[in-house]
């Protein structure tokens, strides 16, 4: 797949923080969606997740959103 025009977004999995939200390994660890930037690349157009309500995260679990992989964000192709 080519790669297109690609915006940078703050990581909704952290917050933008660079760190595991959860701290499950340590307080120290990255976050496991962005690996520390703090920022995602996503394709454009770029359109919030409505699985996640741009959070990220899967409801009532630990575990990043698998519609939009803990970006926050969808993209058409």
């Amino acid at each position: 797949m080519p790669r297109g025009e690609m915006l940078t977004l703050e990581c909704a999995f952290c917050a933008g923080a660079g760190r595991d939200p959860y701290e499950v390994l340590s307080r120290l660890s990255n976050c496991p969606v962005c690996n520390g930037r703090t920022e995602v690349e996503v394709a454009k157009p770029a359109y919030p997740c409505a699985h996640c309500d741009r959070t990220g995260r899967q409801r009532h679990t630990r575990l990043a959103c698998s519609a939009c992989k803990g970006t926050g964000y969808l993209f058409t192709v």
